[in-house]
């Protein structure tokens, strides 16, 4: 029954109006390096589907979302088949989520007026507050669980990727460098995983920058080790440098 309830809480059929404020008060706004903000959900479930539609407009590997406006319940429906699922998981199979703000606001600044759930309105909110800083700039979001961890670091390395051209040249080099066979399984890993072919190079250097999940780590490809020390000693370079001491918290003024 708890997992219907959320559902139902997904699809705004349960009014939580009851306890919005409490809810509202575990989403936090952080600005936690130069055009690079973080919002902060303790909760898996809430953060996947404060993110979920313009992460899923960014990268998804459905030819039907990608790019596209879509509604939550068609979504689900498509999720739920491809993966053979009875169940919708999307909230407990993705923990981090990374857009670049071209992307992000493109999506949520078309949202068809009658598809607008609670969680659109929240990601609405975050971007209004960017915006009064970033004004026209462009900027990254994040969706992490809290401000120091190996989540962080996978998530801020796609945020450098997008924001520090230097950064992006270095590891796309590293990419073309790297030993074939590394190279060719991890791609096939990453889109096992379920990412789309578009971000391949982004997802590449995040993971083998920051480490590998669970899927990656039981492919035991040879000289993997030593690939990812190059890119992780790149990656220690530049996030020592662009991650803020003290990320700044920015206050949400919710329109919900």
């Amino acid at each position: 029954m708890k997992k219907l309830k959320s559902y139902k809480i997904f699809l705004e059929e349960l009014n939580i109006s009851y306890n919005k404020d409490i809810y509202l008060n575990t989403i936090n706004l952080y600005h936690c390096g130069d055009h690079i903000y973080a919002v902060v959900i303790n909760d898996q479930h809430s953060r996947a589907m404060v993110f979920i539609r313009p992460q899923e407009f960014y990268e998804s590997i459905f030819d039907e979302i990608v790019h596209k406006q879509f509604k939550f319940n068609r979504y689900m429906d498509i999720y739920k088949q491809h993966y053979g699922k009875q169940e919708f998981t999307y909230g407990s199979d993705w923990s981090g989520f990374n857009i670049p703000s071209n992307i992000l606001e493109e999506c949520m600044f078309n949202i068809d007026p009658e598809d607008i759930n609670t969680y659109d309105k929240i990601m609405l909110s975050v971007i209004k507050e960017i915006k009064k800083i970033e004004g026209d700039n462009k900027y990254y979001l994040l969706g992490v669980d809290k401000l120091k961890n190996d989540l962080l670091e996978h998530e801020f390395a796609h945020a450098m990727y997008f924001t520090l051209p230097d950064y992006k040249s270095k590891m796309d080099k590293l990419t073309s460098e790297c030993d074939e066979n590394v190279k060719r399984k991890m791609f096939k890993s990453i889109v096992d995983y379920g990412y789309a072919d578009h971000v391949l190079s982004d997802e590449m250097q995040a993971y083998m920058a920051t480490g590998l999940g669970y899927e990656q780590e039981i492919l035991d490809i040879p000289n993997i080790e030593i690939e990812m020390k190059k890119y992780n000693n790149l990656f220690n370079e530049y996030y020592s440098k662009n991650l803020y001491k003290s990320p700044q918290k920015i206050k949400i003024n919710f329109e919900i």
